[in-house]
C-alpha cells in the first residue's frame, strides 16, 4: 500500500509499473552524514527507495569545483538536490551547474532558502525550484507555509511523514527529485527544459491561504501563480509520453541559460 504523501502525486501508478528510481543516482548536495543532510536523503528515498543516493558537498568556490566536476562524472550522477546553501552566491558554481544542465543534469533546489533566489542564486539560473505542500484534514493539497516560500518557485511537492523528512522547503524539493528518478527509471532521459515541461503539464491546483485570510482558493496549473508555482505535480504516463516524444523530436529551442529556456512566467521577477 502506497502512502498518502505518495499517492497525491500519483506515485501509486508508478509504483504498479516498477518505476521505483532504479538505476538512478541522486546527489543531495549537503555535508554527508549531517542530521539535515541525512533526512534529505531519507525523503529521496522515500519517493524512489530504488534510487542511489550520495551525499557529497564541496565549497562554491572555483578551487573545488573540479572537484564537484570530477563527483558528478565519476558517480554519473542524474539528479542533484540542493536543500541549503552557505552564505552569498557563486558565479563558478552556477556556472558548473548550468554547463552540467545543458549535458543531462536535473536540479532541484528548495524555495524560501537564502531569500527570493534560493540557495546560490539558483533559482535565478538553473535550478527547478520547489515549495512545500501539505494534506488538509479531507485529503486536498494545500501550500505548507512552515517556511517561507518566496516568488521564485515553480512547483509544489508533498513533504514526507516524519521520521523520514521535517518541516519546510528543505525537504519538498527531494520529494521532487526522487519524482523525476521515478519518472527516468522508467520512462528514460528527460533534459532539465524538458522535465520541466513535463511536470508543468502534469501540474493540478493547490489551495493557498492569503495572509489575513480565512479561506482558501485554488491557485497554479493553468497560470504561473506566485503562491503557487504551478501547482503539485501528478503523473500520469499519457502525459509523460506525450513530452518525451516532443523532446525526442527537438522541440526545446537553442541551448542558452537554462533560466531563459524554461520560463514560463507571465510576470518575471525582478
Amino acid at each position: 500500500m502506497v502512502d498518502k504523501e505518495l499517492t497525491i502525486h500519483g506515485v501509486d501508478w508508478m509504483e504498479d509499473k516498477g518505476f521505483r528510481g532504479q538505476g538512478v543516482n541522486v546527489l543531495v548536495y549537503e555535508w554527508a552524514g549531517s542530521e539535515h543532510s541525512n533526512r534529505v536523503a531519507d525523503a529521496v528515498s522515500y519517493m524512489a527507495p530504488e534510487a542511489q543516493v550520495f551525499q557529497a558537498w564541496f565549497e562554491p568556490g572555483r578551487r573545488d569545483m573540479l572537484e564537484l566536476i570530477r563527483f558528478i562524472v565519476d558517480h554519473q550522477i542524474h539528479i542533484m538536490n540542493i536543500s541549503l546553501a552557505s552564505d552569498g552566491t557563486s558565479g563558478p558554481f552556477v556556472r558548473t551547474l548550468n554547463d552540467f544542465v545543458k549535458r543531462g543534469l536535473l536540479v532541484f533546489c528548495a524555495a524560501g532558502n537564502r531569500r527570493d533566489r534560493g540557495p546560490f542564486g539558483l533559482a535565478r539560473e538553473v535550478g527547478i525550484t520547489i515549495g512545500g505542500a501539505a494534506l488538509d484534514d479531507g485529503g486536498r493539497p494545500v501550500r505548507d507555509d512552515t517556511s517561507g516560500i518566496t516568488r521564485y518557485l515553480d512547483f509544489l511537492f508533498q513533504r514526507p511523514p516524519l521520521p523520514q523528512g521535517g518541516m519546510g522547503t528543505s525537504f519538498a524539493s527531494p520529494m521532487a527529485a526522487g519524482f523525476a528518478a521515478r519518472i527516468l527509471s522508467g520512462h528514460g532521459r528527460f533534459d532539465q527544459f524538458g522535465l520541466y515541461e513535463l511536470l508543468r503539464e502534469l501540474s493540478r491546483p493547490v489551495l493557498v491561504r492569503e495572509r489575513g485570510s480565512r479561506t482558501l482558493e485554488f491557485r497554479g496549473q493553468d497560470r504561473w501563480d506566485p503562491a503557487a508555482g504551478w501547482g503539485l505535480p501528478v503523473y500520469e504516463p499519457n502525459t509523460v509520453s506525450r513530452v518525451l516524444r516532443r523532446q525526442e523530436a527537438g522541440d526545446g529551442g537553442e541551448e542558452h541559460r537554462f533560466f531563459d529556456r524554461f520560463l514560463h512566467r507571465s510576470d518575471t521577477p525582478e
